[in-house]
């Protein structure tokens, strides 16, 4: 009973811990979409979370190495069936943001070819350097962070109306937006279950510290992530996206069905983009 109270109070702190850290990323991307210009500022937003989502499946794929080569390692052994599954779910979803992206005009290779921040890099690049030289199971903090704090239904809905952009720029952010709790209560299920050194439990914290500090500079430091993108700015017109709120009411009434549909197929693990 003592173990089960011990490992139940972990995951319980944990969920304490990233409520307290959130705080200042919800601070940020309030003030961040209070900014003029919000239609060009939520595309680029979405180049940005490409920036981070596209290492999302390699850093997990670089962990389940990092775990398989630790066989005498009780948490490294419980953690990669974890990461195994969780790789599958996440897969293509970089896809999904390129397409998204499409939609409003903005071509794969503009965004590919789009610098990321010395903050994304940050963000990304201390969890290659736990996983791989200290402890694999650092990835916990960064997920859960993410998992916690990604746009919900709400802010979706905003967006798209003040923006008057498609429904299908905001194809990835639904989904996510339905499935994130979810993966939020898997993390913390995990930790219960982990064997966990003190040690390992204060590397998790750090992780997710990190994360949280490496997010609100991004968000806090738009330019850093707009410039390149805001320069081709005459490349396309973001009035050609725009629609009336008559148009808006009608898509959304139209494609409420076929959303719940594309998100009950990615919740069985098929990769569906028709909404």
């Amino acid at each position: 009973m003592a173990a089960s109270a011990t490992a139940i109070s972990r995951g319980a702190t944990l969920r304490t811990r990233v409520w307290l850290i959130s705080a200042p990323m919800a601070a940020a991307i309030q003030t961040l979409f209070r900014r003029p210009g919000l239609a060009q500022l939520a595309i680029s937003h979405l180049i940005l979370l490409h920036q981070i989502t596209r290492a999302s499946v390699p850093l997990m794929k670089e962990a389940l190495e990092a775990s398989r080569a630790r066989p005498d390692d009780d948490v490294c052994v419980a953690l990669a069936p974890y990461l195994e599954r969780h790789i599958r779910e996440e897969c293509l979803h970089d896809q999904w943001i390129l397409e998204d992206l499409e939609s409003v005009g903005i071509q794969r290779a503009q965004t590919l070819s789009a610098l990321p921040s010395q903050f994304v890099a940050a963000l990304v690049g201390a969890q290659y350097y736990w996983v791989l030289h200290h402890h694999p199971v650092a990835l916990i903090g960064y997920m859960i962070m993410l998992e916690a704090n990604a746009p919900t239904q709400r802010l979706v809905g905003h967006l798209k109306a003040e923006t008057g952009l498609p429904n299908s720029f905001f194809r990835t952010h639904l989904v996510h937006a339905e499935l994130d709790p979810d993966h939020q209560a898997e993390i913390l299920e995990l930790v219960d279950r982990l064997p966990l050194s003190p040690a390992q439990d204060r590397l998790i914290a750090v992780s997710a510290m990190h994360t949280a500090e490496c997010m609100v500079d991004c968000l806090a430091n738009p330019k850093s992530w707009m410039q390149t993108f805001a320069s081709r700015k005459s490349e396309f017109d973001y009035a050609r996206y725009r629609v009336t709120a008559s148009r808006l009411n009608e898509a959304r009434s139209g494609t409420v069905g076929r959303q719940s549909a594309s998100i009950r197929r990615a919740r069985r693990g098929f990769p569906s983009r028709e909404l």
